[in-house]
């Protein structure tokens, strides 16, 4: 459910690129109207599955999937062309999309990463509770402060 909720944020965000891309021939206000429409339903499928899916993650799974949407989009209607070096930059995307779903290694006890996962809140704020104090300071001469419990640095 969260892959289809992603490949549908991305298809979303490649309308409205397409849009963007054809602002003048469309007139300002349809333009405006379809790009405000299609990252909406873009934006609100995103928002749903950053319910259960680790952030990190669901960012790389639709910036992967709108690259490769946006270039197949690009040959098929606009009839682009990529030299082979270009094709090879999409193909690497690919093939990093399918090593976020490979094993994390011969040692590990982590399983790969899924987009359905729950993403781990609690622990996550309980690491950043765990983190000391710290106060910056700017002046308008170049020095910058940072003072931390029982830390001092001055540069």
């Amino acid at each position: 459910m969260m892959f289809l909720l992603a490949l549908g944020s991305a298809v979303f965000y490649v309308a409205a690129t397409f849009v963007m891309k054809y602002w003048g021939s469309l007139g300002a206000a349809s333009a405006l109207l379809l790009i405000v429409i299609t990252l909406g339903v873009a934006v609100l499928l995103e928002v749903i599955a950053l319910r259960e899916a680790k952030l990190g993650y669901l960012y790389v799974v639709i910036l992967g999937i709108e690259c490769v949407l946006a270039m197949a989009a690009a040959c098929w209607i606009l009839r682009e062309s990529y030299s082979p070096q270009e094709l090879m930059g999409v193909a690497l995307i690919v093939v990093g999309l399918a090593v976020l779903h490979l094993p994390q290694g011969a040692g590990s006890d982590e399983q790969p990463a899924e987009i359905g996962e729950p993403a781990p809140a609690a622990s996550a704020i309980g690491a950043i509770d765990a983190r000391p104090a710290m106060r910056l300071t700017v002046d308008a001469d170049p020095v910058i402060e940072v003072e931390s419990e029982g830390m001092e640095l001055q540069t």
